[in-house]
């Protein structure tokens, strides 16, 4: 009989509470081309350009790839190679910022009217998954109208120790979650049902989630139990569908897709202002940090930047 072990893990989340706080305009940010499953994205600024927050500074390269914009606003100071945390060596831009953090001119909200126009703009946002796997957004899109599925899974589980971020994105953006699932509704068409996943250590999330979303028929905000890894894709497919994803197989594969909870608010954030992905918010805590918070920075801030801010 097929069993998927789970363990049981302190979750030590000190920071539930805690809205993020925005760091400081760092002196300079470093973007590695490739920050995500796939292929690295292409530069195309050089050494001396000027860029604005949004100003598109690499392009995605191949069927999966993600394009990449500049965070801060500033001048381009560096292109070459960065040496990444797993060993490997890409190419990186370093942007000097200007402390001003000027929106590009060009950013408007995108015209979507259907589901071809919502992947381009998804795809023009460099959006990837903001759960971990970092797979980028467009294409699972593409799976999910491509394979017909009949099952979306909002991942808010979040069984990961310490980090609080997915649960306050479903406390504070309540309605961008649901704008976001709503435009999965509507320019995704296979669905039946969309699960909302919430471990049971999240009672605000969970009750916030289950009042928005009491009257939509096709939606189920469901507790789970507080277990590691429960939010692994594989493992919350089979925890509320029963389905086995084959080895060397994708959800879509088995009739699901999977969005976590903060990429599905950024839809709508995304598609209300047109402001690409050029921010992340993550919770830094731990026996060495001292004023445990939840962090919002520009992408490409440093480890060193992020740890200041937080004693």
């Amino acid at each position: 009989m097929f069993k998927i072990g789970k363990v049981k893990l302190p979750h030590r989340k000190h920071t539930a509470g805690m809205e993020g706080l925005r760091i400081p305009t760092p002196e300079s940010v470093t973007l590695p081309m490739s920050q995500y499953i796939g292929a690295p994205a292409l530069p195309i600024v050089k050494v001396g350009d000027k860029v604005n927050v949004g100003t598109k500074i690499a392009e995605a390269d191949g069927k999966v790839s993600a394009c990449i914009h500049a965070p801060v606003s500033g001048i381009v100071k560096k292109i070459g190679d960065f040496l990444m945390a797993n060993g490997k060596v890409c190419q990186a831009i370093t942007i000097e910022s200007d402390g001003e953090m000027t929106l590009d001119p060009t950013i408007a909200p995108p015209t979507v009217t259907n589901s071809e126009e919502l992947i381009q703009a998804i795809r023009e946002s460099g959006l990837v998954g903001l759960g971990g796997a970092g797979f980028p957004t467009a294409n699972k899109l593409e799976n999910a109208i491509a394979k017909n599925v009949d099952t979306i899974i909002v991942n808010g589980a979040e069984c990961e120790p310490y980090i609080t971020i997915d649960n306050r994105t479903m406390i504070d953006g309540t309605n961008h979650v649901v704008r976001g699932v709503k435009i999965i509704e509507e320019y995704i068409p296979g669905p039946q049902k969309i699960y909302i996943a919430i471990e049971n250590n999240k009672p605000e999330a969970f009750a916030k989630m289950k009042e928005a979303f009491a009257n939509d028929p096709k939606v189920e905000v469901v507790s789970l139990p507080s277990e590691y890894p429960q939010g692994l894709e594989k493992t919350l497919i089979y925890t509320l569908t029963g389905r086995i994803i084959p080895e060397g197989k994708l959800p879509s594969d088995v009739g699901c897709i999977m969005f976590n909870v903060t990429s599905v608010a950024f839809f709508t954030y995304y598609l209300e202002t047109g402001i690409p992905f050029v921010w992340k918010t993550i919770t830094v805590d731990g026996s060495a940090v001292k004023e445990p918070k939840n962090v919002t920075a520009p992408i490409g801030t440093s480890l060193r930047d992020v740890l200041t801010f937080a004693g």
